[in-house]
């Protein structure tokens, strides 16, 4: 089955020339490149035990051409991508320099460092990148690491997620290749909770059907095939956009997808109902690019709900705001508008769960977003009395970073609904 794969190897001879070359670089010092950091190397790792998987050294400019200067104190920079280590291999390209030339601060976690991170740890970065090792055939010994502590890093993602079943870095000299993992990484970054990008790189490219992601399997039933089994042809290269709209193909059409011989080397069987198909392969319309919300995005347990949509009263019985808001969706931004009182509100990041009263249909919940642009905190209490208008109460107060009130709104519904159940 291996021999599939070879419609790729001529590829590998210039990918291991560059390689050689980078690998004769000076490795930066991470105090100088606040863009990228390497946590803890460690090169007697099972993935970098092999010439294939050679770490490659992160390349900076620097200014000191030797002559002695003051070294200011190193500025620790934001957690934004943690990028899991023995995931990251490419060149010239990787996930690490294309998530900083995006404009990110990156990380990269070697296996020990990996393994002894909390979940409270993974949940300070904005997103988890598992790259593309450059088509790397099996998830071993590539992912086991990963595997090993999987419940304690998925648990962490209650963002956006995107999971490809291609190698885009080892194809980064076609088509939109790299487009596509910038997309992928910009996209499971952009929700307020951490998310995903996960490369299946071609570690299941000659699978059977339905065989389960394991890596995954903390999030839900991920199952796939690789390209080597029917009805896939053996080298998909004819691939089809569903969601053109999506983040994770802005600005990427089709041609930039097809013929990478193989464009696709996983299809999806299964996968969990809060992702939806990006790409599909066009024959037969089995995906390969899925993205949504994390299936651990749902702050709320068995049928809580805190939700709502429409409009609010004034003083006066008017328009008071327009709203919407999902307090159990970690992903769902809460946004009202009202225009009478120059108020434009988005929240950022939800403090926690909703806190249900025990006694009537009501909510309580809070957290911190923008208001024109300026940061306020939200506290937002909601009252389930109905069937919406007229009986549905519906609260919001706005503060800002003194604790001040600068906007305050509590009235019946206009038009709309309110739904609590605990």
């Amino acid at each position: 089955m291996r021999s599939v794969r070879m419609v790729e190897t001529p590829l590998v001879f210039a990918r291991l020339a560059t390689l050689f070359l980078l690998a004769c670089a000076e490795p930066p010092d991470s105090a100088q490149s606040p863009s990228t950091r390497m946590i803890r190397p460690n090169l007697a790792s099972p993935a970098a035990s092999s010439p294939k998987n050679d770490p490659m050294p992160l390349m900076t400019s620097s200014s000191n051409l030797g002559i002695p200067t003051p070294i200011p104190p190193p500025q620790t920079p934001p957690k934004d991508i943690l990028i899991y280590g023995p995931s990251l291999l490419g060149a010239p390209d990787n996930e690490a320099t294309l998530a900083a030339a995006a404009g990110h601060n990156v990380t990269v976690a070697d296996p020990v460092t990996w393994s002894v991170m909390t979940t409270a740890d993974f949940a300070q970065y904005r997103a988890i990148v598992f790259g593309d090792p450059s088509c790397q055939d099996t998830p071993e010994p590539t992912l086991t690491v990963a595997e090993a502590n999987r419940a304690t890093w998925s648990a962490a993602v209650r963002g956006n997620m995107v999971v490809i079943g291609s190698d885009p870095v080892f194809h980064q000299l076609q088509g939109q290749a790299n487009q596509l993992t910038t997309n992928a990484i910009n996209f499971a970054a952009s929700s307020a909770a951490t998310g995903l990008y996960m490369s299946l790189s071609c570690y299941y490219f000659d699978a059977l059907a339905n065989t389960p992601v394991t890596v995954l399997s903390d999030f839900g039933d991920f199952r796939v095939q690789g390209q080597a089994t029917p009805p896939l042809n053996g080298c998909p290269n004819d691939v089809t956009i569903v969601a053109p709209g999506h983040p994770v193909v802005q600005g990427i059409m089709k041609p930039g997808l097809d013929n990478w011989f193989c464009s696709i080397h996983e299809a999806f069987n299964a996968f969990p109902p809060s992702l939806g198909v990006v790409v599909r392969d066009t024959p037969t319309a089995l995906p390969y690019v899925i993205a949504g919300s994390s299936p651990k995005a749902r702050l709320c347990v068995n049928e809580e709900e805190d939700r709502g949509n429409g409009e609010v009263e004034d003083e006066n019985g008017g328009d008071g705001g327009d709203f919407d808001f999902d307090e159990c969706d970690e992903n769902h931004e809460f946004h009202h508008r009202d225009r009478d009182r120059n108020v434009d509100f988005h929240s950022t990041k939800k403090d926690d769960v909703p806190k249900f009263d025990l006694s009537v249909l009501k909510a309580t919940s809070t957290g911190s977003g923008l208001n024109n642009g300026l940061p306020v905190t939200y506290t937002l209490v909601v009252t389930d009395l109905g069937i919406g208008p007229g009986t549905d109460l519906y609260s919001l107060t706005l503060r800002d970073g003194s604790g001040a009130i600068v906007y305050s709104r509590t009235g019946l519904l206009r038009l709309g609904d309110v739904v609590v159940h605990r």
